[in-house]
């Protein structure tokens, strides 16, 4: 007979979201258990971010949850082995007139972006062309950040306050029983629990399916990203911004002794672990190349990760009237690292209300964050 542990809540996923919603609930005084199938945490998406704190970046909603969690960043830098944060700015960067168009909306959704011309963009950022056409923007509140370390702070901060952490142990099979228990089969036995929450990344909807909960409509979208050597001639690369097409067909940032490079491209795919995409990576060396003194000859290493979308792109937090007792934590798209602590705090003020019977909608001003706005899916 399969051993049969209980908690109040088992979290399902081991990446940045599930860390940080347990920790929050391990400190509010609630057993939970995570359950990662992987033997190494932030296998997937979480540790192949762009590892960016950006205010101008994303939609409405991503704006607020990044706003609502610079406070809650300096808190666990306070509490970290290392700094999570580091300046680093980001240059919005205009190169033509579909680019221009979309500089102007973003100075417009985002009032405290500084305007800058050809001569301000090549100060910021020396390799890019002197070109009448290119122009810009500056976000001086951008931070980058330690993405392996936040992750690490909030698992240390979770186990200290009695949380607990299975690596390898994967999700087989999902039952409610009368009364509303959950029994949550592992690899490692099974687990009963009051509450699950989804925070399985690109396999979300795989979970709520096991479940018998509706899921919400995740697609996985894949994004390639690649180093290439500095060289001389560029100068101090350290000092550069982070670099992002405002039409978003590319980004370029320092990255140690290299720079890192992305097409930024969203192609749908399964969960999984995707390859690079060689077409993307060759198309952006060339639109880099024509616009910076880069001069992009090859590269030192490439790979892709997921971003997961729901049909409105925003994340989705929190359960379902019909469902009582599963909440979700998902769809954070390429945002997910920048609106961690945000997020923790919702997803975990949503499990507690689950606790207790509810199912309470999930809000970040005036944007609903709750699976219901999406409606069933197959």
């Amino acid at each position: 007979m399969s051993q049969v542990r209980a908690c109040e809540v088992v979290v399902v996923g081991g990446g940045i979201a599930g860390v940080s919603v347990a920790r929050e609930l391990a400190m509010a005084g609630i057993s939970v258990v995570v359950v990662e199938r992987e033997q190494s945490l932030a296998m997937h998406s979480t540790g192949r971010s762009a590892a960016l704190y950006l205010p101008s970046y994303g939609p409405p909603v991503v704006r607020a949850l990044t706003e609502s969690s610079r406070s809650l960043f300096t808190a666990l830098d306070a509490v970290a082995d290392v700094p999570l944060l580091t300046a680093r700015e980001l240059l919005w960067l205009a190169c033509d007139d579909e680019s221009a168009a979309a500089l102007a909306d973003h100075l417009v959704a985002c009032p405290w972006l500084e305007r800058l011309g050809g001569h301000g963009v090549r100060k910021l950022c020396p390799v890019i062309d002197d070109n009448p056409a290119i122009h810009g923007a500056l976000d001086r509140s951008g931070m980058a950040i330690d993405v392996a370390a936040l992750h690490q702070t909030y698992v240390r901060l979770l186990t200290a306050s009695g949380g607990e952490v299975l690596r390898a142990h994967g999700v087989s099979a999902i039952t409610r029983r009368p009364g509303g228990e959950w029994h949550v089969e592992t690899t490692a036995g099974r687990l009963r629990c009051s509450v699950i929450v989804d925070a399985a990344g690109a396999w979300a909807d795989e979970i709520a399916r096991l479940a018998d909960v509706p899921p919400v409509g995740l697609q996985p979208m894949r994004r390639s990203a690649f180093l290439c050597p500095t060289r001389p001639e560029y100068g101090d690369t350290s000092r550069w911004p982070a670099v992002t097409d405002a039409c978003e067909r590319f980004y370029f940032r320092p990255f140690g002794v290299d720079v890192l490079l992305s097409p930024a491209e969203e192609v749908a795919c399964p969960p999984g672990d995707p390859r690079p995409d060689e077409l993307a990576i060759a198309q952006v060396i060339e639109r880099v190349n024509s616009i910076t003194r880069l001069q992009i000859k090859g590269i030192r290493a490439a790979w892709a990760g997921l971003r997961c979308f729901v049909a409105d792109r925003c994340p989705v937090v929190g359960g379902r009237v019909e469902q009582p007792g599963f909440v979700f934590v998902t769809g954070q798209g390429g945002y997910g690292i920048q609106t961690a602590p945000a997020l923790a705090r919702l997803g975990a003020e949503a499990a507690l209300a689950a606790l207790d019977g509810e199912a309470r909608d999930v809000t970040i001003g005036a944007y609903a964050l709750g699976p219901e706005r999406l409606g069933p899916f197959a």
